[in-house]
């Protein structure tokens, strides 16, 4: 096997699943696998997703329990490409359907000395003729995407070079950081104008993204290359599939249900102000093996409207139950690496009203 595809899920609809499959089992050459990152989804969507993914040979199925976790792409890709043990990978979304030519064309391009990025056109809501665009009987009308995340690289440089930047929350920039790092590494970008590639339409996810993790992407990906900064994940341990026992938090919260089950256990801290967000830092700076908690209190309603004005926008383009505190602790996490040992963001306590973000140092 040359050539092994990855790609990252979590909690998504099947059928668009299936049609990027489907596009796959057509393939005029068959000789490649993927490898499907389940990275967190819930129990129902995760039953839902085997189920669909039991009906291809060429699958290989694997579940990392980021449950509570922020998405992140590229530690779900970076997963993957630890499991592979082709000598190409390509990395791609899990909505992409693809031109029936797609693997044979690919095959003609792998050089050891150079990665390709194939082009991805993004289609309309209301377009309906897949087996076209599969078979090639339709003919593009529709935008270049424009993007680096549809990529095929050696495996070797692309282990050698840290992989994607775990630093990136969600997704974003990883692609372009990754594909800089490798022409630093000496690799050339190849044309690969023969591989034809369809995104099925969704609503824009960067709306879901908090403006703090959106800010932290772009800062790091600018700090990276005025840093010179050509490897990632340096002394981390990246690209680890993780399963409930290597889970601290896990002692103290029910992963199927996000229910605190052990609370006596959890030391928990407000943080609707400055002082108390300067006392929980300080707090957690000096202890060890202590799980903390953020609420959010329906008392605090007031204050969470006013800095949500702040932090976005103030026509709120995100619906009511974003918060600040979930800007902070999730901006916390990332700007902060290997701080935490674990961490659970949005579980209970069964009582209505009231949410947590569960940190443990």
């Amino acid at each position: 096997m040359t050539i092994s595809f990855i790609t990252g899920f979590r909690n998504r609809d099947t059928d668009r699943v299936k049609k990027s499959l489907d596009s796959l089992q057509m393939q005029s050459c068959l000789d490649f696998e993927l490898i499907f990152i389940d990275y967190g989804s819930a129990a129902e969507s995760r039953a839902q997703i085997q189920e669909v993914i039991s009906s291809y040979n060429f699958c290989k199925y694997f579940y990392s329990d980021t449950r509570g976790w922020l998405w992140n792409r590229s530690a779900a890709l970076n997963t993957g490409a630890k499991l592979s043990e082709s000598e190409h990978l390509f990395f791609t979304d899990i909505d992409i359907v693809y031109d029936i030519n797609f693997v044979e064309n690919a095959y003609a391009l792998l050089q050891e000395d150079a990665f390709f990025v194939s082009d991805c056109v993004r289609m309309p809501d209301e377009f309906t003729d897949w087996p076209g665009a599969i078979t090639g009987t339709y003919k593009n009308k529709f935008p270049s995407m424009m993007g680096q995340g549809i990529a095929c690289y050696p495996r070797k440089a692309f282990i050698e070079m840290g992989g994607f930047d775990e630093q990136y929350a969600y997704w974003g920039a990883e692609d372009f950081d990754l594909a800089r790092r490798m022409k630093y590494y000496g690799f050339q970008a190849k044309n690969a104008e023969a591989l034809y590639s369809y995104h099925q339409w969704h609503p824009k996810s960067s709306v879901d993204i908090p403006y703090s993790l959106l800010f932290h992407n772009s800062t790091h990906y600018f700090n990276n290359i005025r840093q010179q900064k050509n490897y990632a994940n340096e002394g981390m341990e990246w690209g680890k599939l993780h399963t409930i026992e290597t889970r601290p938090t896990s002692k103290y919260i029910d992963f199927e249900n996000s229910l605190i089950i052990n609370p006596a256990s959890i030391r928990f801290q407000d943080a609707y102000n400055i002082s108390g967000i300067y006392k929980w830092l300080k707090d957690a700076e000096n202890s060890t093996d202590i799980l903390w908690g953020f609420s959010k209190s329906r008392n605090n309603n007031k204050f969470t409207a006013i800095m949500n004005k702040f932090l976005r926008r103030i026509d709120l383009r995100i619906e009511q139950s974003a918060t600040y505190l979930e800007d902070f602790s999730q901006g916390l996490l990332v700007s902060v690496p290997g701080f935490f040992k674990d961490y659970y963001l949005g579980c209970h306590d069964g009582k209505l009203g009231r949410k947590y973000s569960v940190f443990m140092t």
